[in-house]
């Protein structure tokens, strides 16, 4: 004959759940305030790598993620979302994604394309990385 309960007395079927797997929502962030100068760009990148600093243990101090903090960071100055840059600039978005949370590394050649969409020169895009 085969077992139905589980060692804690439920059908095998019956899983308790907690509540972040219940379908709970994650609390929303609140958009950061953007200032029209290149200063408020510096300011919105140190604060993209405070906020992910202090959400993580794990270090952020690679350029790959830095860069992306950059590159979000320069997106949202101009008030673009993901979709906006990539049609304009001929890219994927999922690449942008990926490149805005540090999971790719950028091309010499992708950097070109991103100083000439945002208007900059390679030193200007680069700076303080």
């Amino acid at each position: 004959m085969l077992n139905t309960t589980s060692c804690f007395g439920e059908p095998p079927a019956v899983r308790r759940t907690s509540p972040k797997s219940a379908g709970a929502l994650p609390r929303a962030r609140p958009a950061p305030s953007l200032l029209s100068t290149r200063d408020g760009v510096e300011i919105l990148t140190s604060t993209l790598l405070a906020e992910r600093r202090s959400s993580s243990a794990a270090p952020y101090s690679s350029l790959s993620v830095r860069f992306g903090m950059r590159l979000k960071a320069l997106r949202l100055a101009k008030g673009m979302t993901q979709l906006q840059v990539a049609v304009t600039f001929g890219i994927d978005r999922t690449f942008l994604s990926d490149l805005e949370r540090g999971r790719k590394s950028v091309s010499l050649p992708f950097l070109e394309v991103f100083a000439l969409g945002f208007g900059l020169s390679l030193s200007e895009l680069l700076d303080q990385l």
